[in-house]
């Protein structure tokens, strides 16, 4: 769930995918969503991105901040809501996707962490993988990587629902004999 934002601009010395720091700026100009409605931000709608926005349901925000002409017309033919920086998504979207290449991706992400959304956890991931590794293996296909999954995602499930899960004490609950 999207933490609610301060209000104040966000800077962070994280670029975007252009090498510009992503800076919250102004606050945006998008319509509120109809209640109920979902909200998925996409960062940001380039010829792959905007092709993963026009998929989406409900309401669909970009960042206009730092964006070329074409990002805003492709943005535009795809019926995007524009906010002109990260607070006009934090307390707003469900989910933000960021379609952005490998280099900038742990960036994108520091800037949105920085303007404070805030993501759950996912505790369903080990009965997922153990069904998909019992599909592989009916179907006489490998399935040891699947299996491995649901070990580890089992071994780390005491947490759901845990604040402040410390790096150590993750690594120890993976180490741990089952």
């Amino acid at each position: 769930m999207p933490a609610g934002g301060s209000g104040e601009p966000v800077t962070s010395a994280a670029p975007d995918t252009a090498g510009e720091p992503v800076t919250s700026g102004a606050p945006d100009t998008a319509d509120e969503p109809t209640a109920g409605e979902p909200v998925t931000a996409v960062l940001h709608p380039g010829a792959m991105g905007a092709t993963v926005a026009a998929a989406c349901r409900g309401r669909v925000l970009w960042v206009s901040r730092g964006r070329s002409a074409a990002t805003r017309a492709r943005a535009a033919a795809a019926g995007l809501a524009e906010t002109t920086g990260l607070d006009g998504i934090v307390g707003r979207a469900d989910t933000v996707i960021s379609v952005c290449p490998p280099h900038a991706a742990e960036a994108v992400a520091a800037s949105v962490a920085a303007a404070g959304f805030e993501v759950p956890k996912a505790w369903r991931w080990s009965g997922e993988m153990a069904e998909i590794a019992d599909t592989f293996a009916a179907a006489g296909l490998p399935d040891g990587f699947h299996r491995a999954a649901a070990a580890v995602y089992g071994r780390l499930e005491g947490f759901k629902d845990a604040a402040g899960l410390e790096a150590a004490d993750a690594l120890a609950a993976l180490a741990a004999e089952t």
